[in-house]
């Protein structure tokens, strides 16, 4: 059954949402002519630039930061 309503969901989002959306079909079509290792490249910096605010955030947080781990930060 949830199987159902995930696709119910899907068709309704394909054919009635994004539509809407101004330039979602050719940022769509552009999208698929990205080198995939530029994307692998992007989704990579940007985790790394996110786990380096870990340690500020670390700072922000002050005494209840302490206690943190830099990966429950993450």
């Amino acid at each position: 059954m949830p199987a159902v309503k995930v696709t119910a969901f899907l068709i309704v989002l394909w054919f009635f949402i994004l539509p809407l959306i101004p330039g979602f079909s050719r940022a769509a079509r552009d999208l698929r002519e990205v080198d995939p290792w530029l994307l692998l490249l992007g989704l990579g910096l940007e985790m790394t630039a996110i786990f380096c605010y870990a340690p500020l955030m670390r700072v922000v947080l002050g005494e209840a930061g302490r206690g943190l781990s830099l990966a429950r930060l993450y």
